[in-house]
């Protein structure tokens, strides 16, 4: 058994939630109301759910949540809500991220641009608040698509690697 939860505190999902315990509440409470409010709030939007992995910057898994609509009276423009937890890489701790960005889409793709506030300033970005840049394409199956995301405070501080992750998209609504 103790080798269980040794590996799962280090796998892939156990780095995702080290957070201190005095933040996984607020995480997850503002998850719980952002999945309910998200569901039962707009029949326009759509709830997403990602998944993947931190590149080029440091190794460690991603996970992202978000709600997005669009205004019927812009075509193509949107908006997007939401929070990314970003689990440990060989140079940060764990971090949650919620977000908000303008979207415009034609076709497959969808780009995305907007602010990320991160809990924690560490190496790869000196700042709380950061920018977030996004681009996605669905693919021929029904609710998937593929997202590349980047997180950056752009040069406004001192460490500006920023993040950038690549995700499998599945609606879930």
């Amino acid at each position: 058994m103790n080798k269980f939860i040794t590996w799962l505190a280090t796998s892939w999902i156990g780095r995702l939630f080290g957070n201190s315990k005095a933040v996984i509440p607020i995480i997850v409470t503002f998850i719980v109301l952002f999945v309910v409010f998200g569901i039962r709030c707009s029949h326009a939007g759509e709830l997403h759910l990602e998944t993947g992995a931190q590149l080029v910057t440091g190794r460690g898994p991603y996970v992202g949540l978000y709600y997005t609509w669009a205004d019927p009276a812009l075509e193509h423009v949107g908006f997007q809500v939401g929070t990314y937890m970003l689990g440990r890489t060989d140079k940060t701790a764990n971090n949650w991220s919620p977000f908000g960005a303008i979207t415009v889409g034609r076709g497959p793709f969808t780009a995305g641009l907007g602010f990320a506030y991160l809990q924690d300033i560490d190496a790869l970005d000196g700042s709380h608040l950061n920018y977030t840049l996004y681009l996605r394409s669905k693919t021929p199956w029904y609710r998937a698509a593929v997202a590349i995301r980047h997180i950056s405070n752009a040069g406004t501080t001192e460490s500006n690697v920023g993040r950038n992750m690549l995700a499998v998209d599945w609606r879930l609504q």
